[in-house]
């Protein structure tokens, strides 16, 4: 049966290359009637711009004939060759191949027969049949079946098809809207398309606007026919457009909140829709700030809200708490320091920072559609910690100049740490410094202090000197604890030699005072002795006798000042000598027997003789006026002999002063005598060294033997002078 299944082979190539054939043939006719009725349609929808059902009945039947001929001569046949559903038959193929070979058609058929006979049970003689088929099969398996289908027949039908695809090509280019505009409206067939206006509506404005702000609607108009008046219709309202140029409108619509969606109207045209989005922008809705001051302000921390500008003393430590909305990230930033900080499910905000100076810093907000859109500029003003101030003044005791009181005031802005006096001591073999402190309130940021010092108490020399000052510190820790202190104030003992002079000088001048108080004296007493004798010898007394006892107790008065002047300029000179100076005790008993003497000048009685002349004044009683002058008279004469003698004792103390100084001074010459004399001797100084210091030496003695004189003549001065030898 070999020849037989070459026949069967051949048939088989047949069929497949029939339907290789088929599936050419209905490729190139569905792809003419696919462009020919895309073409159709889209030209139809084009030109007439349909309703949306008869676009939708365009549509269907674009897609029913298409897909009828895409299954039916295009699938079909791939499917068929692929073996896939009912396929034609080895009888159906002998019934094509006869018609293309009519000479072997019945050959074919009758060998199909024998051998479809030849498996069934009827036959006898299986060999002689099957000897048969072998026969005819030899000679009909010579024939090629397949070539009786040429493919190549296939291009006649492309004259049809080539000029269908040659003027979709032409129309595309020349006119690619009629199939892009036409289909698209086929496709959405259930959306509605406006007419094509004489002019087209261009929106020149974005499609976005921030939140809260305007959003400016800018329309141009192109095309040949120009209208006067275009309309807005939006979501929030019609409005007529302000024309800006004959091409250009606007409209400005306020404080964008939500989407906008418009479209523009003229002359009975309309515009495609537009939306405009709007991009939410981060809104802080709170700022509070939390104050940690420092703790020596005493101040407790304080929460400040709805403000980003704050005023803080030095060194306070503040705390944002910020709430936002719409917020995906906020920066703060300072001069020196960034803090970055993104979104949160609670949209609260919180960061921190210690301050020492004035800053300015920005807030930039964020959103997850606007990038940095907003900026807050905002201050923190530090407010520096004031140095303390403190003032004194100074009281010197005017009997006693190493005694003094100190009054101060100190303030600073929020407490202090201490207050000091500082006394430091200068003197030729040392110096030393001694502090003290004051109490004072540390939390009274204003106060008033006193001080007393006695300065005899650092047993100053003559040479010495010290300067004492008071510096107050605040409770300012941030910055070191601050101190502002008063200027020295400086005390200086004059030099032995210096000392000397002046104490000689002052000596001088209250002698000198108190000549003129005995003078006044011996004045008083003699204007009381003449009063006596005008009042003894009138019958009636008159005003001019008033005028002179006027005049009595004026003088009085004088003398009483200038004698308690005395007194004062005496104690304040013994003072000075007992700070400043080691003196002989002899000479301190005298001084302590004179000043007795001057407090003893006007005592008691004298003083109420006077008073009483006073009273008598208006009176005028001649008889009381005598008596009171007789015994004034004879006060008077015992307040000479006190003046007197004191001034003679005072006039031998300043001799005794004066020699015990020489004393010293010739001790000292005769030292400085001896070292010089060393010097010559040992050859330590120069021939002119020597003669220079030999001379000063001569110099000194020389004023020395000026002071011997001078106390010689002062001697002789007085009443019973004193016998001096030097």
């Amino acid at each position: 049966m070999g020849k037989f299944q070459d026949v069967i082979n051949q048939v088989d190539l047949f069929i497949r290359k029939y339907y290789k054939n088929e599936m050419i043939k209905g490729f190139i006719l569905f792809v003419g009637v696919l462009l020919l009725t895309y073409f159709t349609v889209s030209a139809l929808e084009y030109f007439g711009r349909f309703g949306s059902l008869t676009r939708f009945v365009l549509l269907v039947s674009f897609v029913a004939v298409n897909g009828f001929l895409f299954i039916k001569y295009l699938l079909v046949p791939v499917l068929k060759l692929s073996r896939l559903g009912k396929n034609m038959t080895v009888w159906d193929a002998a019934e094509k191949i006869g018609g293309f070979f009519p000479e072997i058609g019945d050959k074919l058929r009758n060998t199909l027969q024998l051998e479809r006979d030849l498996n069934s049970s009827g036959l006898l003689n299986l060999e002689l049949v099957k000897a048969s088929i072998e026969q005819r099969s030899m000679k009909l398996s010579v024939v090629p079946f397949s070539t009786a289908i040429d493919l190549k027949e296939n291009r006649r039908y492309l004259k049809y098809v080539l000029p269908i695809i040659a003027g979709f090509i032409f129309v595309a280019v020349v006119n690619p809207g009629l199939f892009l505009e036409g289909s698209n409206r086929v496709i959405n067939f259930n959306e509605e398309f406006v007419a094509p206006a004489p002019f087209e509506f261009v929106l020149e404005s974005k499609n976005q606007v921030t939140e809260g702000e305007d959003y400016l609607l800018e329309i141009k108009i192109v095309g040949n026919e120009l209208p006067d008046e275009v309309r807005v219709v939006s979501t929030n309202g019609t409005y007529n457009l302000t024309k800006k140029s004959k091409t250009r409108f606007f409209y400005r619509f306020s404080n964008m909140s939500a989407d906008l969606s418009f479209y523009c109207e003229a002359n009975g045209f309309k515009s495609e829709n537009f939306n405009v989005d709007v991009l939410y922008k981060p809104v802080i809705e709170d700022i509070s700030l939390n104050v940690v001051y420092p703790k020596h302000t005493g101040l407790k921390s304080t929460r400040f809200d709805n403000t980003g500008d704050i005023s803080v003393p030095e060194g306070s430590t503040i705390e944002w708490l910020i709430k936002a909305k719409n917020l995906s990230e906020l920066n703060v930033a300072f001069l020196d320091t960034l803090f970055n900080l993104k979104t949160n499910l609670t949209n609260s905000y919180s960061f921190k920072r210690k301050f020492f100076n004035s800053e300015n810093y920005v807030l930039i907000t964020s959103s997850d559609e606007v990038k940095n859109a907003d900026s807050l500029n905002y201050s923190v003003s530090v407010v520096k910690d004031e140095f303390p101030q403190i003032s004194i003044e100074e009281e010197v005791d005017s009997m006693n100049s190493l005694k003094r009181f100190v009054q101060g005031e100190i303030s600073d802005d929020y407490g202090f740490r201490g207050l000091t006096a500082t006394m430091k001591v200068i003197g030729k073999d040392t110096s030393y410094s001694v502090k003290t402190g004051i109490k004072i309130n540390s939390l009274a940021t204003a106060q008033l202090f006193s001080f007393y010092i006695d300065l005899s108490e650092f047993n100053l020399k003559p040479g010495d000197r010290i300067e004492y000052s008071f510096a107050v510190t605040d409770n300012d820790e941030i910055n070191g604890f601050k101190s502002s202190s008063t200027g020295k104030r400086v005390f200086e003992i004059p030099s032995l030699e210096d000392l000397e002079n002046e104490l000689a000088n002052k000596s001088e001048n209250l002698e000198s005072e108190m000549d003129k108080a005995l003078k006044d004296a011996e004045e008083l007493k003699k204007e009381i002795h003449e009063m006596k004798n005008e009042v003894m010898n009138k019958q009636n007394l008159d005003w001019k006798d008033k005028q002179s006892i006027e005049n009595l107790l004026n003088m009085q008065k004088d003398l009483n000042e200038r004698i308690e002047k005395m007194q004062m300029e005496n104690e304040k000179l013994n003072n000075e000598r007992e700070n400043f100076l080691e003196e002989d005790p002899e000479l301190e008993e005298k001084r302590a027997q004179l000043e007795k003497l001057m407090e003893e000048l006007m005592d008691e009685e004298l003083l109420e003789l006077f008073k009483q002349l006073e009273e008598l004044l208006n009176e005028m009683n001649k008889d009381q006026l005598l008596e009171n002058l007789d015994q004034l008279e004879q006060k008077s004469e015992n307040l000479n002999d006190e003046l007197d003698r004191t001034l003679e004792l005072f006039k031998m103390m300043e001799i005794n002063e004066k020699l015990s100084s020489l004393e010293e001074q010739l001790k000292e010459l005769a030292e400085q005598q001896e070292e010089l004399k060393e010097m010559t001797e040992n050859k330590e100084l120069s021939p002119e060294e020597l003669s220079e210091k030999q001379e000063e030496l001569n110099k000194k003695f020389d004023e020395i033997q000026k002071d011997m004189d001078e106390i010689e003549e002062k001697n002789q001065q007085l009443q019973n002078p004193m016998d001096i030898q030097f």
